[in-house]
């Protein structure tokens, strides 16, 4: 899979040149990778219910089965998405087998991330409900069939998002927030693997230290960022 994603890497390769340059920058750095563009567009902000009611009204134009499950979590309080202090950033979904539901948590705060990640918490559940019947055993999948779902529910979403943007420099925005979900893949989670690959046969030579662990994931880090 790797291998796959290392072939056609270019157009994302493309894309973080063309970031450096809108940053001022002669070439990214890795904490430079997950930056905001340096373009001034207009805050647009969704309170829960328009991010809901925006969610519900793209996944109908997918299918009813998806609107309408998706309308039944919403209205069932299924997702805990409070904004409050100490409550980290980011979204999870998890099942419940015996009662087929699935609860969201999340922290919402109105951006258009915010209601893709929702979306995308929305797409895992939908798989869920979608295998409510499956026994248990069989339920178990690897991580790109996990993705797949989400990913299709997130990219509804922030395909609309970006077609009713009201101007050049909120579209501009957006389409980086969509493209940087595909970085993530192409170079963080990327460098997961790299790590976790070469911690696992210095393990077997024995005792791994922190400093050798910090080693591991700067190469890691550097070998992706070498393709820029």
């Amino acid at each position: 899979m790797w291998n796959v994603i290392a072939d056609h890497k270019e157009p994302l390769v493309r894309f973080l040149k063309r970031k450096a340059e809108l940053l001022d920058m002669d070439k990214l750095s890795w904490a430079d990778l997950d930056a905001p563009l340096a373009v001034t567009a207009e805050s647009k902000v969704m309170d829960y219910q328009e991010g809901a009611d925006f969610i519900i009204q793209q996944f109908s134009k997918f299918g009813s089965q998806l609107a309408n499950f998706t309308q039944k979590a919403f209205e069932d309080s299924w997702i805990e998405a409070e904004d409050r202090p100490g409550k980290r950033p980011g979204g999870f979904c998890t099942g419940f087998p015996l009662n087929k539901q699935s609860r969201i948590f999340m922290t919402y705060s109105g951006t258009p991330s915010n209601v893709s990640t929702l979306a995308h918490e929305l797409g895992h559940a939908f798989h869920s409900y979608a295998m409510r019947d499956i026994h248990p055993l069989n339920r178990s999948y690897a991580m790109n069939v996990a993705e797949t779902a989400s990913t299709f529910a997130e990219m509804v979403v922030a395909d609309a998002a970006v077609k009713e943007a009201a101007s050049e420099e909120e579209k501009l925005v957006l389409l980086e927030d969509k493209i940087q979900r595909s970085v993530a893949l192409l170079m963080n989670i990327h460098a997961r693997y790299l790590f976790e690959t070469r911690f696992y046969e210095d393990r077997k030579q024995g005792y791994v230290s922190a400093e050798r662990l910090s080693e591991l994931m700067v190469d890691a880090q550097k070998k992706l960022m070498a393709m820029l």
